[in-house]
């Protein structure tokens, strides 16, 4: 399922459809957008279930990556700025990604991580200029939401709301 919005401004009914959407898929969430603060909203809205986990890749190590991929069970990372990991980062998540969909094919769901990316850069400019790997863009993008400064209001549009999603009660 590739999910993504094509207009270069999405409205805030589109945007609350494609968060609703992410919050019931079983897949990774591409988030773009000027704002950390609207990214990272958008990511708890998305969340459910374990952990959710921030991770700024600006100022991620290589090894201290690999660690909490290697030790989150459970829950969900959310890697804001993706755009700054490293080639050897990339290729990590691009595999670790590649496992969790044989894991979820053959209906083992012990120890899936969701990832869900944020990223304020325009990635196929990235990508066209050999900065950012294709085939993790590619992983990444199944459900891509992108939003703009929507308002100086900190947080999701007032007209957000959390999507119901069961065992959240």
């Amino acid at each position: 399922m590739k999910t993504s919005h094509s207009s270069a401004t999405p409205t805030t009914g589109q945007v609350d459809g494609l968060i609703k959407l992410a919050a019931h898929a079983d897949c990774p969430v591409l988030i773009t957008g000027p704002s950390v603060r609207q990214r990272e909203a958008i990511a708890r809205l998305i969340h459910r279930g374990g952990e959710l986990v921030r991770v700024d890749c600006t100022s991620l190590d290589d090894s201290v990556f690999a660690s909490a991929l290697d030790h989150t069970t459970v829950g969900t990372l959310f890697l804001d700025e993706i755009d700054a990991m490293s080639p050897p980062m990339q290729a990590r998540l691009s595999r670790f990604l590649e496992q969790q969909v044989i894991r979820r094919t053959s209906h083992s769901s012990a120890g899936l991580v969701r990832i869900i990316a944020g990223s304020d850069g325009n990635l196929m400019t990235r990508i066209a200029g050999n900065q950012f790997s294709a085939t993790l863009f590619y992983r990444l993008n199944l459900i891509h939401i992108q939003v703009s400064e929507l308002s100086s209001t900190p947080g999701p549009p007032r007209s957000f709301s959390p999507p119901h999603v069961e065992g959240q009660d």
